[in-house]
């Protein structure tokens, strides 16, 4: 395992989550065409006596911008959308106005193809969720959005003209609430159709995707669909694809709302991908719709009596699914997968998604057993293999070795699928972490002839070759993530981190002010930055940084791991202690945290509890080898010669990172046992590794400054560009 890094680069992200760019966020037009078969989608013209004709676009002007999506009539009166289409980046108000068009004609918006409606009536926002901007600068707003607006994301609006009524003969659409809850213990996928107007065709006719399901919520807040949708398709119906009862027409399940975004691909490439229909990415691609259940309560009054919909009311409250303040009800979720499972126990895909559920809530055993049992039921289930492999890299386990498995699950997968950009980055993530970083660029580099224009992918291979001291290749694949996303903050983040890495203070501390510009509650670039101050021995300041950056992220491990590592060079100790003891609370896999929080322990004055704890360490066999050696020498167990013969052991990069580890171990030992002389030979050989990217190179640092009698120097000096 990786010793503890200042913070994980950005480029970790790209494997955990499969798709490589992370949704902040529903409210923008964010587009991956993630169909999955063959591109089924017929056109369907928007006739009277037909539902097509109750399927219109809404269209908002602000003088600014324009925002435009589908629309459905609910009543005769009544149009339902979703609130991003509507309100675009503004909150919605009441006094606001949209047009809604309905029918075939030669009116429409100014813009080409537009012109195709035979009627159009003022539309005024009559009740709406309570949405979140999902493109704000705030990082804890944009993680509200995402747990918020799957269930938010949707207006009632009143129309000036009612299209709906006998007299203009458009109709409308009528509702089915069904719960979260229910709908999961079901067991089922209820097949749907999907209607909208996407961009990739005119408004002449509305495109149907006839054959599709709905999943239910998969762990992001609304429902999860597999419907191909692009933009233009928001705001759109999301209909059971039989009638509920004969002469009726379709009911809708839900609106859609959000889509899933690749990683490398322009929006033309975007937009024409079409998946296997059995694609290992599938439950990471699917879109997002709100479903009516979420909405129906604070509507129904506005809408034609429904005995469907009363009774619905009758007997349940709004719905937000698994939801529950500011996390989720993993339990709830779990527990009613079982009882779908315990009725249909040979159903693969049931045990795959209580799966995900349990790695999400950090249980990785559980989930591997889940995906192991799909598999059983289903050999080679291609989402069973990569979702398991995932698990078995989340954990990490020595002894059980985790990451040679989940390797292996990716190896079997890309035989299937030996084209899938997604997989070779999940490769190349989990050998990056087994230390076989030769192999990983090599996957690297088939991912960027297959996305040359992936930054993440040029930020991952660029954080190999960091760790093999191939800096000229290194800094250019940095430059190249930066040309190709010049307006992403974690870019700039991430060529900042080498550049500190690699002591170019000025430069590294640009690039972090420049993703601070672009998102100014970045709390990557202000732990970075506050990294670079510290070794500037700008103490104070520094600890200004950290401060911020839990502010924005008060749960990342790697920034308190940082902001733990200044108290204790500033002789903070117990709030040291208290900020190890949370990073490690956050991420127990990391073993390097823990070891850093008994030499604090220790060097606090708690020897003997930290004496246990080294003992503890090392009998625990889901670390590796090394770790647990120096644990070990802590806990008396063998002596530093001991250490110096283990740390010779392995190929060249390993003796490298053993010999930082062994030198600055050592030298704490040393210090502790007040034994300055042998302390400040041991950190010297820490510094002249130049390994500035550690968390254990700058308490080396400091340590040696206070042994030659000069300190770290405290600084009151305000950081650079500092927002308000």
């Amino acid at each position: 395992m990786p010793r503890s890094l200042l913070l994980r680069r950005s480029g970790a992200m790209l494997a955990r989550t499969v798709v490589a760019t992370v949704l902040l966020g529903f409210a923008a037009a964010q587009v991956l065409a993630a169909g999955f078969g063959t591109d089924d989608r017929i056109e369907q013209p928007r006739v009277k006596g037909t539902f097509y004709g109750a399927i219109g676009l809404v269209v908002h002007t602000t003088g600014l911008e324009t925002e435009a999506g589908t629309g459905f009539l609910v009543s005769p009166c009544h149009v339902m959308t979703a609130y991003h289409v509507v309100a675009g980046k503004e909150k919605l108000k009441s006094s606001d106005t949209a047009v809604f068009y309905v029918g075939e004609g030669s009116i429409g918006p100014d813009y080409v193809g537009g012109k195709e409606y035979a009627l159009s009536t003022k539309a005024h926002p009559l009740v709406w969720g309570d949405f979140v901007d999902g493109e704000s600068d705030n990082i804890s707003q944009r993680v509200k959005s995402i747990r918020n607006d799957g269930w938010q994301d949707w207006v009632l609006l009143k129309l000036d003209r009612c299209f709906g009524d006998p007299e203009n003969g458009y109709g409308y659409l009528k509702l089915k609430p069904f719960s979260t809850r229910e709908l999961t213990r079901s067991g089922a996928t209820p097949s749907a159709l999907a209607v909208g107007l996407p961009k990739d065709r005119d408004d002449q006719m509305l495109t149907e995707d006839p054959s599709c399901r709905v999943l239910g919520q998969m762990s992001a807040s609304g429902w999860q669909h597999d419907c191909m949708i692009l933009p233009g398709n928001s705001g759109g119906p999301v209909m059971e694809h039989d009638p509920s009862a004969p002469g009726e027409w379709p009911r809708v399940l839900g609106i859609t709302v959000s889509l899933a975004v690749l990683d490398g691909l322009d929006e033309d490439q975007s937009d024409a991908t079409i998946l296997s229909a059995d694609d290992p990415s599938y439950f990471g691609l699917l879109s997002n719709m709100v479903p009516v259940s979420s909405f129906i309560n604070k509507v129904a009054q506005y809408l034609p009596p429904d005995p469907v919909v009363s009774a619905y009311i009758a007997q349940h409250r709004l719905d937000i699914g698994y939801d529950s303040g500011d996390d989720l009800d993993y339990d709830a979720a779990i527990a009613d997968f079982g009882t779908a499972i315990a009725a249909t126990p040979n159903d693969a895909e049931l045990h795959v998604r209580r799966g995900l559920w349990f790695a999400s809530d950090d249980k990785a055993q559980e989930a591997i057993d889940d995906f192991t049992a799909a598999l059983k039921i289903r050999p080679g289930y291609p989402a069973a293999l990569l979702s398991r492999s995932q698990s078995f890299s989340d954990r990490a386990d020595y002894a059980q070795h985790d990451l040679a498995n989940a390797i292996a699950d990716l190896d079997s997968l890309l035989h299937q699928f030996p084209e899938s950009a997604e997989l070779m980055l999940n490769r190349a993530f989990i050998l990056g972490r087994d230390q076989r970083f030769e192999d990983a660029i090599a996957d690297y580099d088939h991912v960027l002839k297959l996305r040359p224009k992936s930054a993440g992918t040029f930020e991952a291979r660029g954080n190999a070759y960091a760790e093999l001291q191939n800096f000229n290749d290194a800094a250019k694949d940095y430059d190249r993530a930066v040309d190709i996303e010049p307006k992403e903050p974690s870019s700039y983040i991430a060529r900042g981190n080498f550049r500190s890495q690699i002591g170019d203070d000025d430069g590294a501390l640009a690039d972090f002010n420049h993703a601070l510009q672009l998102l100014p509650s970045s709390p990557d670039a202000y732990s970075g930055r506050a990294y670079v101050l510290l070794q500037q021995g700008k103490t104070e300041v520094a600890m200004q940084d950290f401060d911020l950056a839990l502010k924005y992220d008060e749960k990342n491990a790697f920034v308190l791991g940082g902001r733990a590592s200044l108290n204790e060079i500033m002789g903070n100790h117990e709030a040291a202690l208290n900020d190890y003891a949370q990073a490690v609370s956050l991420d127990p896999s990391e073993p390097f945290i823990q070891l850093l929080l008994f030499i604090e322990k220790a060097r606090a004055g708690k020897a003997e509890e930290a004496k246990k704890n080294f003992a503890d360490f090392a009998a625990d066999t889901r670390f590796d080898d090394w770790p647990r050696t120096l644990a070990r020498f802590f806990a008396g167990e063998i002596d530093a010669a001991a250490v110096e013969r283990i740390a010779d052991q392995g190929n060249a990069y390993e003796r490298r990172a053993h010999a930082f580890d062994r030198d600055f171990y050592l030298g704490q030992a040393a210090l502790i046992a007040g034994n300055n002389a042998d302390a400040q030979k041991r950190l010297q050989a820490v510094i002249a590794t130049g390994d500035r990217q550690y968390i254990e190179y700058n308490i080396a640092a400091a340590d040696l400054a206070k042994l030659g009698g000069t300190a770290m120097q405290s600084s009151a000096t305000p950081p650079p560009s500092q927002p308000n």
